[in-house]
Order: C-alpha cells, then structure tokens, then sequence
C-alpha cells in the first residue's frame, strides 16, 4: 500500500512539474496552451515581423527577470472573463520590462489583449523615451487593442539624464490605441501615472477606471504631451494623485510639433484626485484647446485650481460640466494664471460663479451658468447620478442635463413639492430662464386656481395668481430676474388637480 501511495504522489508531482513551460531566451510563435501554462520566461524574447502568437484563455505567463517581450509580428492574448490571461513577474520588486511594439511595421494586422491581467510591469534602462510603459508600450505603431483589461502596479521609474520615465501602465509614442472597459489600479510613473500619451499621438479611451495612480511630475493618471489630441470618454478618475500638475490628467505643451493638442474630454467623472501643486483634477497648459464636455468634477485638491487650472494661453471649452466641492489655497474651482488664458464657460454648474476663479483676471467667455448644489446621489458610494429635482436636470446645452449622466435619478430628500414634472399641462419657455418667462398651462374643470414659483424646499417664493378661473387654456407671464440662479418650480393647483414643472434660471 506505501509503494502504491509514493507512487501516486510521484505521479501527481511529475504532472506538475510537466504543465510548466520555461522560454528561454529568443524568438517565439505559435500557440501558448492552458495545458503548458505557466510560462516562464527566461529572457528577452520576441514576435518577429511575420510571426503570430496567440496566448490561450486561462495562461500565465511569468517572467523570471526584468524581460521583455518585443512584438514584430502579431500578438494575441484573448482571455474570458472565467479565464483571465495574467502577465506577471516572479520577482514582484524587479517586475518584468514590458510588452513593447517599437516601430513594428505598419503593415501588420492588429494586436489584441482582451481579458487579461498585467501587473508588476517595471520598465527601466533604456534612453528616453523607451523608459516609459511599464506593462504595455508602443512607438509608432497603433493597430493595437486593449479591452476589458486590468493594470495592477506597474511602473516607469528609471530617472535618466535623457529624460522622465512615463506611463507607468500604458505609453504610446506617435500611436493610437484603443483602450476600452479596463481599469488601471495603483500605477506609478513621473508621467502620466497609468498612460503616457505622446508625440501625435491619438488613442481612444473610453469606459476605463483610473484609481489610486500616481504621477510623480505631471498626470496622476493620464499625461498628454506635444500635439496629442485623444479622445477620453465615459471614464472615471477616483483617487489619483499627483506631487505636482494635474491630479488626473494633465496637458503639458506642444515643444516638437506647431500643432496643439486638442483632446475630447466628455462623460467623465472626476472625484477626489490630489495634485501637491495645481490642477486637483485637470492640469492644463497652452496652447491646449481640449474640448470639456458634460463631465462631473467633484472634491478635488490642489495648491491652485482644485478642479481646473489653466496656464498661459490655454483655451479650453467647458460645457454642460459640473465644478463643484474642489477646493484649493486658492481658485476652488478654477485657477487661471495668466489674463490671455481665454477659456468658455458655457451651460456649465459652476460653484461660486467665475466670481470665485483665483488667479489672473478671466477674460474668457461665460455664458448660460449656474451655481447651485448639483444634489449628486451619494458621493459616498461613488454613486454620482443627479437627484431628481437637480438644478442640473435639463439644463445643459441642447436641454441635455449638466454632469455626466443624462436620466436615471435618484429620489431627490428635500421638500419638493408632489405633483407630476412636465405633465403636458404646464409648459415653460424659454428654458433656461434669464429674466422673464412664459407659462402655458391647462385647467380642465372650474375653480379656485393657484400658481407659485417655489425654490428646492418647497416654499413659496412668489405666487402669480390665487383667484377663481373657468376651465380653458392660459399663459401668465413670470419675472425670475431677481432669483439667484439655481433650479425652482411652478406648481399648479386647480381644484383637485395639481401639476409641478421645472425652471432652470441662468444668469444674464
């Protein structure tokens, strides 16, 4: 019986001992296996141009040093979401030296990394800019995708004299990616703490998570640099931070190419981001024109501008875009350095109106604001829908709601009156109002009629009518120029009908 037991377990061993597969040092293609998983990687190894490697669902490929993976060919790591593929590191401290595609030809079919897992990346010991992208990295070469992914402590921290490293997660040098539904956890670079974004290049962003990174010099999370002009949407930043510029995302200048970056920053949250100097959430620098589109910028921190700070001749667009809670030493909201610095401000939630802005004088455009307490559902639990009687609801431009979300509310806890919004009886225009209004309402039956214009706890601010009307259709006119912007109501009783809709005053 013994013998039979120790040769039991010597099967057992030899079995696992047979599912690990060394890689020595060299050229490699082909398929990687469940069955040969892991993968220890031994060396620097390599896809050569013409040459395809597709990694099976469920493999762990581990790296025994500081290695690399040069891609010249193709490289296809698709996982599930039951049987994740992890890139990893024996050595949790060294970290392995990233998946790289440097000037891979142009000609090659895309590379794609689904379902996958990279962490411990530490890319190091190369001459700027190849001392970037801790995990994944890319010049000149963007026929890349990256879905549904997650980037764990990996980091770009080789100081050389040529240079700072960069993207502690992700860089991209002269290439567009696309990076889709992935999260990027507690990396580290000097910039851009989980992406670099460099040199023309022009990547696609959207539905990722950015949380706990950190970006020693610029971008706690995302860096962008000369003539770059991303499009980043539907992504939430939480907890980023920065020891100097732009807590989230910075935008630093255009040095080699004339032409400015202009990203599309839209349907973005950004909570609780830290910059040690300026720009709690966003840091950005002339001549960058982004595009601020319908973004909720909530709670950040910084020395000046705690949720934007704008240097120099910057000339960004902010729209339909929530600044509130930031705080800073000065410029709560938005920090402005220099009086050429021409930024829009338009159909915006502005805490303490362009009146707050620190800095330089502002001699930009404002126009269609409000100030007013967005009621965001539970910051707490990262719930940043709008309640539903928010001053933000139906205010934006286009009659879009301000902030990320458009719909889906919370109840809102204040004194609200009841009544049905918007029941088709009670119309008001023009909305947004700047002074006088119009209100076209319906009485079905009789009676004594009341119209009130009440504020968020449901008091009556100004009554325009309490008499007895006949049934029939009406319009009274309304002058809202002395209310403080914000959101208010006109409720309707008739009898023992009663109707509620929303008015949203903008300041003239």
């Amino acid at each position: 019986m013994k013998t039979i037991i120790i040769t039991f377990f010597m099967l057992v061993l030899a079995a696992g001992i047979a599912a690990q597969t060394p890689v020595p040092c060299g050229n490699v293609s082909g398929t990687w296996t469940t069955a040969g998983s892991p993968y220890l990687v031994q060396g620097d190894i390599a896809i050569q141009d013409g040459n395809t490697l597709t990694i099976e669902p469920g493999v762990k490929v581990e790296f025994q040093g500081n290695y690399c993976l040069d891609v010249q060919g193709r490289l296809l790591a698709e996982g599930t979401v039951a049987d994740t593929i992890l890139f990893t590191a024996a050595d949790t401290v060294a970290g392995y030296n990233a998946i790289t595609f440097v000037d891979t030809p142009l000609t090659n079919d895309s590379s794609i990394f689904s379902y996958c897992r990279f962490e411990h990346g530490n890319r190091h010991g190369t001459p700027w800019p190849f001392n970037g992208c801790g995990a994944l990295g890319t010049r000149g070469f963007g026929k890349i995708r990256v879905d549904h992914c997650y980037f764990y402590h990996n980091q770009a921290l080789d100081y050389l004299v040529s240079g700072y490293p960069a993207g502690g997660a992700i860089g991209m040098i002269g290439a567009s990616m696309v990076i889709l539904n992935s999260t990027f956890d507690s990396n580290t670079a000097a910039y851009g703490g989980a992406v670099e974004i460099y040199l023309n290049s022009n990547p696609v962003i959207r539905n990722c998570v950015f949380t706990n990174n950190l970006g020693i010099e610029f971008g706690g999370a995302i860096s962008i640099n000369d003539a770059c002009s991303p499009a980043i949407t539907d992504c939430r930043f939480i907890g980023n931070t920065t020891n100097s510029y732009g807590g989230a995302i910075s935008i630093t200048p255009t040095i080699i190419f004339t032409t400015p970056s202009s990203p599309v920053i839209e349907r973005n949250v950004f909570y609780n981001n830290l910059a040690g100097a300026d720009g709690g959430a966003l840091e950005i620098w002339s001549p960058a024109s982004p595009l601020i589109k319908n973004n909720s910028i909530l709670n950040n921190h910084a020395v000046r501008g705690g949720g934007i700070d704008l240097y120099n001749e910057a000339t960004p667009a902010i729209v339909n875009s929530i600044l509130w809670g930031n705080t800073a030493d000065t410029g709560d909201q938005v920090y402005i350095w220099s009086e050429y610095c021409t930024p829009s401000f338009m159909f915006s939630d502005i805490e303490g109106d362009s009146s707050a802005f620190g800095g330089a004088q502002f001699n930009g455009e404002y126009q269609n604001n409000i100030d007013a307490n967005p009621l965001i559902c539970d910051l707490a639990n990262l719930n940043f829908h709008l309640q539903d009687c928010s001053p933000c609801i139906d205010a934006g431009e286009t009659g879009v709601d301000i902030g990320v979300f458009d719909g889906d509310y919370c109840t809102c806890l204040t004194g609200i009156p009841s009544g049905s919004y918007g029941t088709g009886r009670i119309v008001i225009c023009p909305q947004p109002v700047t002074g006088f209004c119009e209100i076209k309402y319906s009485i079905t039956g009789s009676g004594k009629t009341r119209i009130e214009i009440l504020d968020l706890q449901g008091r009556t601010i100004m009554t325009l009518r309490d008499s007895y009307m006949p049934a029939g259709i009406y319009s009274e006119q309304a002058d809202l120029s002395m209310l403080p912007a914000g959101l208010y109501f006109c409720r309707i009783t008739s009898g023992d009908q009663q109707g509620v809709a929303r008015i949203v005053r903008h300041c003239n």
